[in-house]
Formats: structure tokens, C-alpha cells, sequence
């Protein structure tokens, strides 16, 4: 957007708006409304492979391209597809851990995230630069040869990151299990559950409190108790 656009650096930070938008609405509905009916693993597979038609969009950038046919589409699918991973892989990389181990989890995550951010990146960019000099060392006599170079460079790279989603997509499909069964567990049961837990670790008149409580519940409150829930 900067070289070849034209674009001033404030200017491409807006131009990157879309697909930050698109990510958090993504990301938000994904966690919240789709999530607890299909599971990680459609999601996930969505997004990797909304992810290689995204960047099999950007392989195709050309010199004097526009911004809004030749960038902004792939922005727009890439932020959906991004969306539709983050939330999920993070909340099923810490699905079932046990409570003493979920910050250990978490960091393990949020490490891992960070390291394959950076690899990424730079073997990316590496990518992208070898092939940009590549093709000026080649090209050398044509007009504009800084601009193609570049360009070259960049959907070099597109090209390699869409192999990266499609091996995503292939892992996601065969490690990842299909939706888990929706275990039935009751307001009642899960209140019983912490007043045995109070029983064993808090003070044994504050547990017998909450008991009494539960037991003098209105009629109302029981029947809600009774309906299952996740």
C-alpha cells in the first residue's frame, strides 16, 4: 500500500481497519453463538480455509492495482477467517485442563502464539525479499522494476501463507474432535457440588448456612434448578 499505492503509513493503518472489525465482530459471534452448537473443529476449518482464499487473493496483486478490488477483499476474508480461529483454538487449547494447571495452559498458549507470530513473520519476510531480489536481479531492464520486484516478493510470500493454512486446515481436520457430547448438569447439582466442597474447605457454619439456604428455596427456584443446563 505504501509502495506501490502511494499510501502515507496513517493512511495504511486505516486501510488495515476492515479486517480488524471483521476479526472482533467474527471473533465475538464465533465464541458466543456458534461456538457451544458446532465446536471448535468447523470453526477452525472454516477459518483456514477462508485464510487460503485470502491469501490465493493477494498472489494475485499487480503494480498500479487498486485498493479496493485488489486488497480490501482479501482483507475482508482473511479478518473472517482469523476470526473464526483465534477464539476457538485458544479455548480449546485449554479445554480440560485442570484448575491448578489452566495458568500454565494459558501461558503455554499465549507463548506459542507469540513464537509462531515471530517464525512466521520472518520466514515470510525472508521469503518475500529473496524472491523480490530474485526477480530484480532478472528483470533488470524493465520500467518500474522496484514496484514489480516488490510485488513478486509479496505474493511469493501469499503463496507460501496459504500453504501454511492449508496444512491448518489439514491438521484441524484430522486431530481435532468433533463436537463432544453436551453433558446434562443441573443448577441443583452444581449448588450441592460447592456446598460439599464448603463442607471440606471453608468454615463449617458458613457451609451449613448454605445449605440451610438451598434447602428454604422457593418452589420456583427448585423447579429451575432441576432443568438441565451447560
Amino acid at each position: 500500500m505504501q509502495l506501490d499505492l502511494g499510501f502515507s503509513p496513517l493512511t495504511t493503518g486505516l486501510a488495515f481497519l476492515p479486517l480488524t472489525g471483521v476479526l472482533v465482530l467474527t471473533s465475538v459471534t464465533a465464541q458466543t453463538r456458534v461456538l457451544p452448537r458446532t465446536g471448535a473443529k468447523p470453526l477452525l476449518m472454516t477459518g483456514m480455509a477462508l485464510g487460503v482464499i485470502g491469501m490465493i487473493l493477494f498472489t494475485r496483486l499487480a503494480p498500479g492495482g487498486a485498493y479496493a478490488s485488489g486488497v480490501l477483499p482479501g482483507l475482508l476474508i482473511v479478518g473472517l477467517g482469523m476470526g473464526c480461529i483465534f477464539a476457538p483454538a485458544i479455548g480449546t487449547a485449554t479445554l480440560g485442563v485442570a484448575v491448578r494447571e489452566t495458568g500454565v495452559a494459558s501461558a503455554m498458549v499465549n507463548t506459542s502464539q507469540q513464537i509462531g507470530g515471530s517464525v512466521g513473520l520472518a520466514l515470510l519476510s525472508t521469503l518475500s525479499a529473496s524472491a523480490a531480489t530474485s526477480y530484480a536481479l532478472s528483470h533488470a531492464r524493465l520500467p518500474g522494476i522496484a514496484a514489480a520486484a516488490a510485488i513478486h516478493g509479496y505474493t511469493t510470500a501469499f503463496t507460501w501463507g496459504a500453504g501454511i493454512f492449508a496444512v491448518g486446515l489439514l491438521l484441524a481436520l484430522l486431530i481435532l474432535p468433533w463436537k463432544t457430547p453436551r453433558r446434562a448438569c443441573t443448577l441443583r447439582t452444581a449448588l450441592a457440588n460447592g456446598i460439599a466442597y464448603a463442607h471440606h474447605h471453608v468454615d463449617p457454619a458458613l457451609a451449613a448456612a448454605s445449605g440451610d439456604a438451598l434447602r428454604s428455596t422457593p418452589v420456583a427456584l427448585h423447579e429451575l434448578a432441576d432443568r438441565p443446563s451447560d
